[in-house]
């Protein structure tokens, strides 16, 4: 008989992950600011596609694996830590209203760090 995996714990509130790990990102584009403000735009423009995605199955009430495990990949590349966190959970649980929302807070969270980097 075939043993089932079971699935993440979801994140630890009271420990939130970095909006993004700063060290991952300076080094993944070797500190290089106008690079770093292109990889966040390609990230959330990217995220964006796959959060509506998630909406989609959301409201048919269908499976949002492959759309939150392209956003955890996504997320995990740039250093996005806390949408990966949560994309992660989201990958292994039905679709839920309330994990959709957090997700969206932790890219609207991205996004607000790019503006601010930027100024």
């Amino acid at each position: 008989m075939r043993q089932s995996t079971p699935a993440p714990s979801p994140p630890c509130l009271s420990d939130p992950e970095p909006v993004v790990d700063l060290d991952h990102l300076r080094g993944f584009t070797d500190g290089d600011p106008q690079l770093e403000g292109e990889l966040l735009a390609l990230f959330l423009s990217s995220a964006e596609v796959y959060l509506a995605r998630m909406d989609d199955a959301l409201r048919a009430g269908q499976s949002w694996a492959a759309s939150a495990h392209a956003l955890k990949g996504a997320s995990a590349n740039l250093g996005a830590r806390r949408v990966m966190v949560l994309a992660l959970a989201a990958e292994h649980a039905p679709p839920a209203a309330a994990e959709l929302a957090a997700l969206r807070r932790a890219v609207e969270e991205v996004r607000l760090l790019r503006l601010d980097r930027a100024s």
